[in-house]
């Protein structure tokens, strides 16, 4: 079964080939390279936290605005407490010590206490 892999010496005598390409020689790694030098790598963080169930966060039948069919829809009560807050900005500042880690560069404008760390009103987005 070990006959089917190829050994480590074949593997590196495939990624080190280099190719002259209109009087350049470029080699896979350089490619490489070029590639993460003129078009980069994105990469994407997905955080869940947990909401604390309160009182004051609700929905009910909203009678005022119905959808295309003329039932009426949800309004939604909901006001972040400073759970919420808290791990919105330990959310905020892990990523982004990673994506410093890693050499990244933020696309996002950044979050911080004046736009509440990136949460937005429910139903609305932040920018």
């Amino acid at each position: 079964m070990s006959s089917l892999l190829p050994s480590s010496d074949s593997y590196t005598a495939c990624i080190s080939v280099s190719v002259n390409f209109f009087g350049n020689n470029f080699s896979a790694k350089s490619l490489k390279d070029d590639y993460r030098k003129f078009y980069g790598t994105f990469a994407s963080f997905g955080c869940h936290g947990v909401d604390v169930a309160k009182e004051t966060n609700y929905c009910e039948i909203d009678n005022s605005v119905v959808d295309k069919c003329g039932i009426p829809v949800l309004r939604f009560n909901y006001q972040w407490g400073s759970d919420e807050i808290k791990q919105a900005k330990h959310m905020y500042e892990t990523t982004h010590a990673v994506l410093k880690q890693m050499g990244g560069i933020p696309l996002l404008p950044p979050a911080s206490d004046a736009n509440n760390w990136g949460l937005a009103n429910p139903g609305q987005r932040h920018s």
